[in-house]
């Protein structure tokens, strides 16, 4: 079955840092041979969250296992990225099993903190109308309660330091021949006579 993550996006948001950091730390290695590198000019930022998000989905996997005792396995995983950040942000977008995610929202129908926050979720108010209510999220009317059940167990997902993710480069071979060549290839770990 189809299902939507609302994991929080990468527009100013934890998952960004995470990249940044990642790009701030290999420039430093970089820093030693050519100071003047700007490593982010180089990175393929698309490819780049899509590895992040195949890592990020791993983890909520390996979370919801040990949190809900339910095995959770997130296939043909996309990242569907709004053209501007004003009203929305990234979503994933992946299949499951249909029996897994259906456990996962019945182990969640018993929880009551999941529950009263259904009910705020789904109430209307001056300026609001609610798309769905308590009844129809609860009776999965057009399939929404994953989305309900993912918006409450991923802001609790907080062990971003378990996510592995490599950055892309969009030409690796651009970014070595913007490198000292004397100096990357001891980065590569070989020297003109050869290996090391």
């Amino acid at each position: 079955m189809k299902i939507r993550i609302d994991f929080g996006g990468f527009y100013y948001t934890t998952h960004e840092a995470m990249i940044d950091n990642m790009v701030e730390y290999q420039a430093e290695d970089f820093d030693k041979f050519r100071q003047d590198i700007n490593l982010s000019e180089f990175v393929d930022y698309p490819k780049t969250y899509q590895n992040y998000i195949e890592s990020y989905c791993e983890v909520l996997g390996d979370e919801i296992f040990y949190e809900y005792d339910t095995n959770i396995s997130f296939k043909n995983i996309r990242l569907d990225s709004p053209k501007y950040y004003n009203f929305e942000t990234d979503i994933i977008y992946c299949d499951v099993l249909k029996k897994d995610q259906t456990r996962l929202n019945k182990i969640l129908l018993k929880e009551p903190d999941f529950l009263r926050r259904l009910k705020e979720a789904t109430k209307s108010y001056d300026g609001y109308i609610s798309f769905y209510n308590y009844d129809e999220v609860v009776n999965n009317k057009d399939n929404i309660l994953h989305q309900f059940v993912y918006g409450y167990i991923c802001p609790k997902f907080d062990r971003y330091d378990n996510i592995e993710f490599d950055l892309v480069y969009r030409d690796e071979a651009e970014l070595i021949e913007y490198l000292d060549p004397l100096h990357i290839d001891r980065l590569l770990g070989f020297n003109h006579m050869g290996p090391k």
